[in-house]
């Protein structure tokens, strides 16, 4: 026999709660993500933030990777375009590798406000990057606007059913012999998303 019981709690609870869960931890070789509410002595690159209610913590694997993958890339004085940016960890990350500018996209209104808070919470100016709230498989204005042939590097660690749905739009994006992250994609279906990723030409 089930017994079921509902139970109220204070909404600051559930929205605050985790944060004593959320520490600082090293990532990759020389960069380390801090709550911004606490220190961390290290000789890495600190990334700040607080994400608040959005996807990107840098406790998820698929945001590791991203990060760890980016340590390799060289980022400086790239354009960078980070489709599904959430709370802005990808977009910080590229910035404190040198990136020259970032344009972030995501369909959660939200997520674009903290990933601009984020973004200049560690300390970098307005001019570095643009912010966006909208989805660009079925918004030609949005991709209009965030510009063709303009990236160096597109980072969109979403899901395998988007990343496909994305595919025929990330050349348009890219400049010539530019850089491709896809992540977010469980085991299972990687084959797939990378057959239709290299049907679109990469």
């Amino acid at each position: 026999e089930y017994r079921c019981e509902v139970v109220y709690i204070n909404q600051e609870d559930w929205e605050t709660g985790w944060k004593k869960y959320y520490h600082p931890m090293d990532i990759g070789t020389n960069l380390a993500v801090c709550p911004s509410w606490e220190n961390y002595e290290t000789d890495r690159k600190v990334l700040k933030l607080d994400p608040g209610m959005a996807f990107g913590t840098g406790t998820h694997e698929t945001t590791a990777l991203c990060l760890e993958v980016m340590e390799k890339l060289d980022l400086k004085d790239k354009e960078v375009l980070d489709l599904g940016c959430g709370s802005g960890i990808l977009s910080i990350g590229a910035l404190l590798m040198d990136a020259k500018h970032l344009n972030l996209v995501d369909i959660d209104q939200n997520s674009v406000k903290i990933a601009g808070e984020n973004i200049m919470g560690n300390d970098f100016e307005k001019s570095v990057f643009d912010v966006h709230c909208g989805n660009i498989i079925d918004d030609e204005a949005l991709r209009e606007k965030i510009g063709y042939k303009k990236y160096d590097v597109i980072f969109a660690n979403i899901v395998a059913d988007v990343l496909k749905a994305m595919s025929p739009y990330f050349n348009e994006f890219l400049k010539e012999n530019s850089t491709l992250v896809v992540s977010g994609i469980i085991s299972e279906r990687k084959d797939e998303v990378v057959d239709t990723i290299k049907e679109k030409g990469f």
